[in-house]
């Protein structure tokens, strides 16, 4: 691939990246409740799951999320039976947000759901085409949390 071709290649895969990522933000996911979350209150359920018991801070922080955004999506999940908030015991003032049991079992059914579109959006790869793309993938990722790390 000459240079003009990769540059090429490399505007094409900026705007396929954006078309996937506001085509999965505009969606709305229904919970076995019959409840409706954002990406946003997804996001944020989902840190709480791989990340447990943490401050509205520290989850603004890893969601690239102002406080004021974070509060809102706390108070909604919050009133929907979804969050439990604890004062932390080494500091009072603290708030630390964790799942409630209603909380995980909406993650788990979501999870579910999520694999099952995954693996409907690549029904059409072959099993060669996957692995290429999973690996492609996981090296752009990897590239991405060395400079956000930096």
């Amino acid at each position: 691939m000459n240079t003009t071709e990769r540059t090429e290649a490399t505007s094409e895969l900026v705007s396929l990246i954006s078309g996937i990522k506001r085509s999965l933000q505009g969606r709305t996911y229904r919970c076995k409740d019959g409840a409706e979350l954002t990406s946003g209150q997804l996001g944020m359920l989902f840190t709480l799951k791989q990340h447990g018991p943490t401050s509205a801070q520290d989850v603004a922080a890893r969601l690239a999320m102002t406080p004021g955004a974070v509060s809102q999506l706390v108070d909604g999940l919050f009133d929907a039976g979804y969050i439990v908030r604890s004062p932390r015991n080494d500091d009072r003032r603290v708030v630390d947000l964790s799942l409630s049991a209603r909380g995980q079992e909406q993650i788990s059914g979501i999870e579910h759901k999520r694999h099952a579109f995954i693996k409907q959006m690549t029904d059409g790869l072959s099993d060669d085409e996957l692995t290429q793309l999973v690996s492609a993938l996981r090296k752009m990722l990897d590239v991405l949390q060395q400079h956000n790390n930096k």
